[in-house]
């Protein structure tokens, strides 16, 4: 028997691969040749479903296609009335790039049901097998009403803050802004949808960060989570317990404990992980277990998973917004930072609003400087604090170093006036409280307009800064190294520093200082942080504003009224 070279068969073998693949392409290319007059006509077809579709939205109708409500009238109308009518979304793999794109969204915390995905889903295996013109028309209009809510959402939040924060000014984008319609009809005409998504994204390193904790998170939920430490007696280092492997795992999953997991003593190596989560979670970090650190412990990762999905809600609503220089005050972190050419470049705590006296959410501009300012008691304090202890005590304003004052800015005598029958609304007076030790606002005030009466500034009450949770003003933000942050508002570290600002405190004189240029200020409200190393601070959500949040982000989103200011 005669046997054949090895090599032939092996060159056969890697012929037959390169042979269909060349008879593959012959095929396509023949296709798209006798297809190219009969997708012109398709095209023209669709045109004209399509067109008679959009005539409904003209008559204020609403427009359901494939089952579902298309949320961007306003936006689809103007777009294909541009266009002619003509279609986007001949090219299928542009089709296939979103249908990915929506697979994945939920990795920025939002919901691909949102965006019509299985819909989508059906629609297009529809028109693949024998699609009819309606069908087909159906979805066109879908893909660009899921594209244009996309976008939308990435770039403006999925939840409109307004309804949920009353006055709202962080910016005044809107869904059918210039921007964003530039970006939605740049990425129709392209095709190219997934770099439009990423382009959209808040192009700043906490969203980066908060997505891949977002990942981590879930990861962490598809292994199983974490099991609860069971309650008891607090544990500190030393200690031999039955709970202490517990506690163990639960720090092993984190990643706040690398040891043995099995050993019953709480020793050093234990707490320095406690310590570690402790400080992750803003609490005292002295690496003992009870009620709060427990309480950390033992939210579950769902719970985290949701905490991290809001906050990233909250950098699409912000995250635009924050170029250049600006000072950001997070009020649930109790924290300051200034911000030059998007950099951090300083950062120091602060003091925030009670739960009842909570701190506002807006953007403002600091104009100016207050050295050794009065401070005038807003209606608030002066309802629920001065006339109240003025009432018990006559010389309450005397020990406080306060004055009563009226229109023509001429003194009051307490004794004079008949506090009965009066209150903060009646009240015809102001009062005031001159500079000196024991003014509330410390030696340095820093302005910026805004309607809720709210500022930075110093305090006499410095010890308060130790605390791991500074949830102690009435709204105002005490800032605990002002004079610092002076320096960098004002720029001119020659004739601005820490030197000239105690020469002007020591006069006692009040002194206003008009900023070289105004600074924006942002007050916002984060739960959760992202460290550059990866580490994820979870913080308490002391105004209860978390669970809202999540409620209106995970119902099926109905479109907002699409008016030219958000």
């Amino acid at each position: 028997m005669r046997t054949k070279p090895q090599g032939g068969n092996a060159a056969a073998r890697m012929a037959v691969p390169a042979l269909r693949l060349l008879a593959r392409s012959i095929l396509v290319l023949l296709l798209a040749l006798l297809c190219a007059p009969l997708r012109a006509d398709m095209s023209t077809a669709v045109a004209e479903s399509v067109r008679q579709r959009l005539e409904r939205l003209a008559k204020d109708a609403p427009l359901r296609v494939g089952g579902t409500d298309v949320a961007s009238a306003k936006v689809l109308r103007a777009l294909y009335e541009d266009n002619a009518y003509r279609p986007f979304w001949l090219r299928d793999e542009a089709v296939a790039d979103l249908l990915a794109t929506l697979r994945g969204i939920d990795g920025d915390g939002l919901r691909p049901e949102d965006y019509h995905l299985g819909t989508l889903e059906r629609l297009r295996a529809q028109v693949v097998a024998d699609g009819s013109t309606e069908q087909m028309a159906d979805l066109e209009l879908l893909l660009t009403d899921s594209l244009s809510l996309l976008l939308q959402h990435l770039t403006l939040g999925k939840v409109d803050p307004v309804t949920l924060h009353g006055q709202w000014d962080v910016q005044a984008r809107s869904v059918t802004g210039p921007d964003l319609q530039h970006a939605l009809r740049t990425a129709l005409r392209s095709g190219v949808i997934a770099g439009a998504v990423a382009r959209a994204r808040p192009d700043h390193p906490y969203y980066e960060r908060g997505r891949a904790a977002l990942a981590r998170y879930r990861a962490i939920a598809a292994r199983g989570g974490w099991e609860p430490v069971a309650p008891g007696r607090t544990l500190v280092v030393g200690m031999l317990d039955a709970r202490v492997p517990s506690l163990r795992r639960r720090l092993f999953v984190e990643q706040d404990f690398a040891g043995d997991l099995d050993p019953e003593l709480f020793d050093e190596a234990l707490d320095d992980a406690v310590r570690r989560l402790q400080r992750r979670h803003q609490l005292m970090p002295d690496g003992a277990v009870g009620p709060l650190t427990l309480a950390a412990l033992n939210v579950t990762v769902e719970q985290r998973i949701e905490q991290i999905r809001v906050n990233l809600e909250r950098a699409r609503w912000v995250m635009h917004a924050i170029r250049g220089e600006l000072l950001l005050v997070d009020i649930a972190g109790f924290k300051a930072t200034y911000f030059r050419a998007d950099q951090p470049v300083w950062s120091t705590r602060v003091i925030v609003g009670r739960h009842y006296r909570r701190t506002p959410v807006f953007k403002a501009q600091i104009q100016r400087l207050v050295i050794n300012p009065p401070w005038t008691v807003p209606p608030g304090i002066l309802r629920n604090d001065v006339l109240s202890q003025l009432r018990r005590d006559r010389n309450y304003l005397e020990r406080q170093n306060m004055q009563i004052v009226d229109r023509d800015g001429r003194l009051v005598d307490p004794a004079m006036i008949n506090l009965a029958p009066v209150s903060a609304g009646t009240f015809p007076y102001t009062v005031r409280q001159q500079p000196g030790a024991k003014n509330a606002l410390g030696e340095l005030k820093i302005e910026f307009p805004n309607p809720h009466m709210v500022y930075l500034h110093d305090t006499p009450a410095r010890e308060l800064f130790e605390a791991p949770e500074r949830a102690f003003s009435s709204g105002c933000i005490r800032v605990e190294r002002v004079f610092e942050l002076a320096e960098l508002l004002m720029g001119d570290a020659q004739r601005w520093n820490q030197a000239s600002f105690a020469t002007i405190v020591a006069t006692g004189r009040t002194r206003v200082v008009p900023l070289p240029s105004p600074v924006v200020v942002i007050l916002m409200y984060w739960t959760v942080d992202v460290t550059a190393d990866g580490g994820v601070v979870f913080k308490r959500d002391i105004y209860g504003r978390d669970l809202p949040l999540l409620q209106a982000l995970n119902v099926p989103f109905k479109s907002r009224a699409q008016s030219p200011a958000r």
